[in-house]
C-alpha cells in the first residue's frame, strides 16, 4: 500500500475508533536546540503520555545546515511531582524524565554519521520535560525542557512546544516512524470488528454505595467509569453486554446476593464484578481481602449479616465456569473506625485516543486459557484513597492501565500479569504522593498496596 493511501486510511481509522476512548493518551511535539562544544544540536521530539503517568518519547536530531535529519531514538518516560525544599511533592509541577538507555532506533539512521567528536551523543538520555498546572483549566501543560546531557548544565532554546489535538497526522507520523515499525501496521491495517452473531456475553455486576454521605460522589464516578469502560470492551469485541447495576435505593446485601445467585454465564462468557464503597477487615480471621459494607441504612448493625467478604464473592463467581472471571473491590481493608482518605487530584493532561488494538483486547478478554482474577485496592490494615474528581485511585489506575496496554502503542502482546503489576505500582506511587492523617494527628505519605490473585484453568 502506498504511503499516501495508508495515511488516508489512518485518518479514517482514527475517527472510527474515537468511541473507544476513556482516559486515552496525550500527544505533544517539541522543537528545541542547545549547544555542546560550540556545536548546535537541534531536535524534534514526539511525546506520548498515558493517563497513568507513563509513556514514551521519540527524539530526532536535525542538522543545523538543513541538509537532512539524523536518527531517532525512543525513550521510556515516567513522571513525578517536583519536590520542594522540605521534600514534599509540589503538586503543581510535573517532571517527565526518560528511564535508562534508549530503545532501538525507530527511524532510519543511514543519513546520520556519528564522528569521534560527537561522543556526547552516546550519553544522550532524552530531555526532561516540565509540565505546570494551569489554574484555570486544571490541566498540566508543557512549560520547559531541560538538557539531556548528564552532569552538564546546557541552556535549552525552545522553538515550539505544541499539543497535538488530533494525534498523529500526515505531517507527524513520517517524522518519527517508519513503515516497517509494528505500530504502522496496527494503525493502518487495523481490523474493523469481529463477525456476528454475538455468541459471547459480558456479564457486569456493579455495586456502588452512591448514597453514602462521605464517599457517595466518588462512588458515582467509579460506577460510571466502570460501566462505560466495559460497555466499550463489548463494542470492540462485538459481544453482548449484560449489566446489573446496584446503587442508590437498590443498594443492599439482599440485591447483591440475588445478582450473584441469578448469574448463569455460558462457558465462553466473561463475568466482571465491581464494588465501590466502604470496606473493612477483621484482624482475627483468615481473610486478607476486605469485607464489603452492604447496609442500605446507617441504623443497621455494622458487619454481620449486612457484609460479604470479596473473597467469598470471588469463589462463588469463579465456580460458575465462565471463560474469564474478574472480581474487583475498591474499598478500605482496615479497622472500620478508619475512614477512606480524600486525596488531591491526580495530574491530568488534555487527551484524545487513537483507539484500542482489537487483537490486544481479545488476548485479555477472549483468550483460550481460562482465567479468574481477584483484586482489591488495599492490603489488610490499609485504607483506600480517592476523591470527587477521579474516584478511587485504584479504580482510576485499573482502567488507565487496561487502556494503556490495549493501545496501538503497546506492540502485539499483552498479559494480565503485566497489567496487574502496573496497577499496583501506580496505585502505590499515587498514594505515596498523598498525605494521610496519623493517630498522633500528624500527616505522613499514604500507604496503599493493592492485592491480587490470578488463577488459570483449562
Amino acid at each position: 500500500m502506498q504511503k499516501s493511501k495508508a495515511l488516508k486510511l489512518f485518518i479514517i481509522l482514527f475517527f472510527t475508533l474515537q468511541g473507544y476512548n476513556l482516559h486515552a493518551q496525550s500527544f505533544y511535539e517539541f522543537s528545541y536546540y542547545f549547544e555542546v562544544n560550540n556545536v548546535r544540536k537541534q531536535y524534534k521530539a514526539f511525546l506520548v503520555r498515558h493517563a497513568d503517568g507513563t509513556g514514551f518519547m521519540i527524539t530526532r536530531y536535525f542538522y543545523e545546515s538543513g541538509e537532512g535529519a539524523g536518527e531517532g531514538r525512543r525513550f521510556t518516560i515516567e513522571e513525578d511531582y517536583a519536590r520542594g525544599k522540605d521534600g514534599l511533592p509540589d503538586t503543581t509541577l510535573l517532571v517527565l524524565k526518560s528511564t535508562g538507555l534508549p530503545d532501538p532506533a525507530l527511524i532510519n539512521a543511514s543519513v546520520y554519521t556519528q564522528t569521534q567528536n560527537d561522543t556526547a551523543y552516546d550519553n544522550y538520555q532524552g530531555p526532561l520535560v516540565l509540565f505546570k498546572k494551569d489554574s484555570k483549566t486544571g490541566y498540566f501543560e508543557p512549560a520547559a525542557i531541560i538538557s539531556p546531557y548528564p552532569n552538564v548544565e546546557v541552556p535549552v532554546t525552545i522553538l515550539q512546544m505544541n499539543y497535538l489535538p488530533h494525534g498523529l497526522d500526515e505531517r507527524t507520523f513520517p517524522t518519527y516512524f517508519m513503515e516497517n515499525d509494528p505500530l504502522y501496521g496496527q494503525l493502518f491495517f487495523a481490523k474493523s470488528g469481529l463477525p456476528n452473531p454475538k455468541t459471547t456475553s459480558l456479564h457486569l455486576i456493579i455495586v456502588a454505595n452512591t448514597n453514602d454521605n462521605s464517599i457517595g460522589n466518588s462512588c458515582v464516578i467509579d460506577k460510571d467509569g466502570t460501566y462505560k469502560f466495559f460497555k466499550q470492551i463489548c463494542e470492540v469485541l462485538n459481544v453482548s453486554f449484560k449489566p446489573k447495576i446496584i446503587f442508590g435505593s437498590t443498594y443492599s446485601k439482599k440485591n447483591v446476593d440475588l445478582a450473584i445467585t441469578n448469574l448463569r454465564p455460558k462457558k465462553d462468557d466473561i463475568v466482571v464484578f465491581y464494588y465501590s464503597g466502604h470496606g473493612f477487615s477483621n484482624t482475627g480471621d483468615k481473610y486478607f481481602y476486605p469485607y464489603l459494607d452492604l447496609r442500605e441504612k446507617t441504623s443497621q448493625k455494622y458487619g454481620g449479616k449486612y457484609a460479604l467478604n470479596i473473597q467469598d464473592i470471588y469463589e462463588s463467581l469463579k465456580s460458575k465456569g465462565a471463560r474469564l472471571t474478574v472480581v474487583v473491590s475498591d474499598c478500605c481493608n482496615s479497622d472500620p473506625s478508619i475512614g477512606s482518605t480524600v486525596i488531591s487530584n491526580i495530574a491530568t493532561t488534555r487527551d484524545i485516543s487513537l483507539g484500542w488494538n482489537e487483537d490486544l483486547c481479545k488476548q485479555l478478554f477472549m483468550d483460550s486459557v481460562r482465567r479468574s482474577i481477584l483484586m482489591t485496592a488495599a492490603s489488610k490494615g490499609e485504607v483506600s484513597a480517592g476523591n470527587n474528581n477521579i474516584g478511587g485511585i485504584f479504580s482510576y489506575n485499573m482502567r488507565a492501565s487496561l487502556e494503556k496496554f490495549m493501545s496501538p502503542f503497546n506492540g502485539s502482546n499483552v498479559s494480565w500479569e503485566e497489567i496487574l503489576v502496573n496497577v499496583k505500582q501506580k496505585t502505590i506511587s499515587k498514594a505515596a504522593n498523598t498525605l494521610c492523617p496519623q493517630a498522633d494527628e500528624t500527616y505522613k505519605p499514604c500507604t496503599q498496596n493493592p492485592l491480587f490473585k490470578l488463577e488459570k484453568g483449562k
